[in-house]
């Protein structure tokens, strides 16, 4: 006769922040969730998720089933949570709190992103068309977007790099998304190149 042994998540709060930028209250979540849900399957997780999400978006912008949906996935895919999809442990009650902070989080995160793509895509479309057409030799992204950066013609915020560099993957040649110096002149090139193509 086999017994299966049952084990407990443990949430690392550490790395959850208390100050979201899409604040609910707590309570206010954690007593619409059933008091009971039972030992852990995908079905269940992804069932209270999509409950934590729901209550938590409350902005009528962000009633979107779309960015839900992305909000959903970015919980279900935090390391803590396909963790919990491992075990057989009963979902208690902090448990369910450990999916609500770690929601909390993943909201703000997706909806910041949301609101940065406008400005990526404009950034991406000069960096594409200068990489692609003018062809510099030893050039890297970093150069043009510290330029872009700290140029007054460019009155608005600019994303990381590495945000930059991720949406131009496979986009333009890798030898530009290195890390590393440009070459000498590199800002009198990407300066001559913005006179004649101003945005």
């Amino acid at each position: 006769m086999s017994t299966s042994k049952s084990t407990t998540v443990h949430f690392d709060y550490s790395s959850i922040s208390n100050t979201p930028t899409y604040n609910t209250p707590l309570s206010g979540i954690y007593d619409t969730l059933p008091p009971q849900i039972g030992k852990t399957s995908t079905s269940k997780i992804t069932q209270l998720v999509h409950d934590v999400v729901i209550e938590l978006v409350k902005k009528k912008e962000h009633q979107d089933e779309q960015l839900i949906s992305k909000i959903e996935l970015a919980v279900l895919n935090h390391k803590e949570v396909k963790e919990l999809l491992k075990s057989p442990a009963p979902i208690n009650a902090l448990t369910k709190r450990g999916i609500i902070a770690i929601a909390r989080v993943c909201y703000g995160g997706v909806v910041s992103y949301q609101s940065r793509q406008p400005t990526v895509k404009r950034i991406v479309g000069i960096a594409k068309d200068f990489f692609l057409t003018q062809k510099p030799q030893n050039v890297k992204l970093g150069s043009l977007i510290n330029f872009i950066k700290h140029n007054p013609k460019f009155n608005f915020h600019v994303p990381t790099i590495s945000t930059i560099r991720s949406a131009l993957t496979d986009v333009i040649p890798e030898k530009y998304l290195d890390k590393g110096r440009s070459c000498t002149g590199v800002y009198s090139l990407i300066n001559s190149y913005f006179a004649l193509n101003p945005v």
